[in-house]
């Protein structure tokens, strides 16, 4: 079975729309994700993969997307962690 790739996930959900499906894939697909990768309530919050979504949540609720230099790093994050996924599973 394929990993998802969440940092792929995290820059495409920034077209998303609906803010049902962005909850549903934050807290079934990359929440779990993420907690294979780190622990504490801290380090999760600054993933750079839920710093997205949780921007976009912003962004969907009329509260607007935060802090933009934490979000271009989290991008910048995200966009590299997605190609080194994405080359991991092609190898």
């Amino acid at each position: 079975m394929r990993q998802r790739n969440i940092y792929q996930d995290a820059i495409d959900v920034q077209d998303a729309c609906n803010i049902s499906g962005v909850v549903n894939s934050l807290m079934n697909e990359v929440l779990p994700a993420v907690r294979q990768e780190i622990t504490g309530t801290v380090a999760i919050a600054r993933h750079p993969a839920v710093v997205m979504f949780v921007s976009k949540l912003g962004e969907l609720t009329g509260l607007g997307g935060g802090d933009m230099d934490t979000f271009s790093e989290a991008y910048l994050a995200c966009r590299e962690r997605a190609e080194q996924a994405t080359l991991a599973q092609a190898a």
